[in-house]
C-alpha cells in the first residue's frame, strides 16, 4: 500500500486536452488498476479546491484520477452552464470514462460529477 505523503514525490500530474476531455490526470506511480474522473459544480470548474483535494487523496492511495471540466465550462469560463447543454455535458463524461480507459491502465473506471447531483456513474 503506497503511503500518504510518499506517493506525491513519486507520482504525476499531467494536463489532458482531448476532445471534449480538458483537465488534469493524477498518475499514480504504482496504479491499483482503479480510476476515477471527478467534475465541478454548476458554479465552479476542476481547479476548485475540493476536486484538488480529492484528487490528491485518491491518488495518494493509488488510484488514477482525472479531473476535469464538463463541456460546458470550456466554452464559458464563468457563470452557470446555458440551457440544453446537459447532453453534451454527458457525453463529455462518457468520453472522459473512455479516456481513462483507453489512455491509461484503469479497469475500473468511476465517474463522479457533483453538477449532476452528487452522481457516481460506474461505466461498463
Amino acid at each position: 500500500m503506497i503511503q500518504p505523503g510518499n506517493s506525491m514525490r513519486k507520482s504525476k500530474i499531467l494536463s489532458v486536452e482531448q476532445n471534449l476531455v480538458r483537465g488534469f490526470l493524477h498518475v499514480p506511480r504504482i496504479a491499483s488498476g482503479d480510476g476515477l474522473v471527478l467534475t465541478h459544480g454548476a458554479g465552479s470548474n476542476c481547479q476548485a479546491p475540493l476536486l484538488v483535494a480529492l484528487g490528491n487523496t485518491f491518488f495518494e492511495s493509488g488510484i488514477t484520477v482525472l479531473r476535469c471540466n464538463l463541456p460546458f465550462r470550456q466554452k464559458r469560463p464563468h457563470g452557470p452552464p446555458p440551457r440544453g447543454s446537459a447532453e453534451l455535458d454527458q457525453q463529455g463524461l462518457r468520453e472522459a470514462v473512455s479516456y481513462m480507459r483507453t489512455k491509461r491502465p484503469v479497469s475500473h473506471p468511476f465517474g463522479c460529477s457533483r453538477y449532476y447531483q452528487s452522481r457516481v456513474m460506474p461505466f461498463q
